[in-house]
């Protein structure tokens, strides 16, 4: 497929997008039960009904419920503010992209730290990927929060949990390199054309990754697709480096196969 303009690297865009919906949908849309009980819940009816049943309460017992929600109101504020890791619950409604990485799993927890929460938001959408917050212990727990209650979507999940996993050393080396330290950078630059970083170490390594014959016009079709992209996805305008343990290249045979085969997923600064 040839793309050659803006306006057509924009369909493609959301050609895949609407093509990603309907994935969703088919595979990961809850039933209809749980819809029309959840929408039920949310409609004007079911709200006055509630305050008509508390009204009819007496006065004890409207009490004891103020006193409860205080409580719990109190409780939660409390988890707030500090680290306090919870459930994902697979029993909620969910987006179908939450849905989609829960996967039916019930271990996955998301932390409430609400300063934490913004620290990450904040750092995630003005590209700051020095910023501390992405090296804190439970930095991917405080982004499940952030996808779970959709302050940020499938796609940035994504990146974050692709820069997680990329931070954690093989075991064999866990002794000698407790992490890998990543370098990030652009992309394309603020005029929408490839960064320098871009050309001195992503552009030469991009020709035979995935078997794919990068000449000039795929560059340029590339260039497009990504201002396409990135003006929804501002984050995506980024890949980093980080260097292996040499007994990672050893030991690690998919490490390995990326090194010697597709040096634009891990490229070694020895090569510079």
């Amino acid at each position: 497929m040839q793309i050659r303009t803006p306006k057509e690297a924009s369909a493609v865009y959301y050609s895949q997008k609407k093509s990603y919906s309907l994935m969703l949908h088919t595979l990961y849309a809850p039933s209809q039960e749980k819809r029309t009980a959840f929408k039920a819940s949310k409609k004007k009816k079911a709200k006055d009904a509630a305050r008509k049943t508390f009204d009819a309460l007496p006065i004890a017992a409207k009490n004891k419920l103020n006193r409860a929600a205080f409580t719990l109101q109190r409780h939660w504020r409390e988890l707030r503010s500090a680290d306090s890791l919870l459930p994902v619950k697979l029993n909620e409604i969910h987006r179908l992209p939450v849905q989609r990485l829960l996967n039916h799993v019930s271990t996955i927890k998301k932390n409430l730290n609400a300063v934490k929460q913004q620290q990450l938001l904040q750092a995630l959408n003005q590209n700051q990927w020095d910023a501390p917050i992405f090296t804190d212990p439970l930095f991917l727990q405080t982004a499940m929060a952030l996808f779970s209650s959709n302050k940020i979507n499938y796609r940035e999940m994504e990146t974050l949990i692709g820069r997680y996993q990329a931070s954690i050393p093989i075991a064999i080396v866990k002794d000698q390199c407790s992490e890998h330290k990543l370098t990030t950078y652009p992309i394309l630059d603020k005029n929408g054309n490839f960064s320098e970083a871009a050309n001195k170490i992503l552009i030469p390594n991009l020709d035979g990754f995935m078997h794919q014959n990068m000449s000039n016009e795929k560059l340029d079709m590339f260039k497009l697709l990504m201002r396409a992209f990135c003006k929804h996805h501002p984050s995506e305008n980024s890949f980093y480096t980080y260097q292996l343990h040499p007994l990672e290249k050893e030991k690690d045979g998919l490490a390995r196969v990326m090194h010697c085969a597709g040096r634009t997923a891990l490229y070694d600064k020895n090569d510079e």
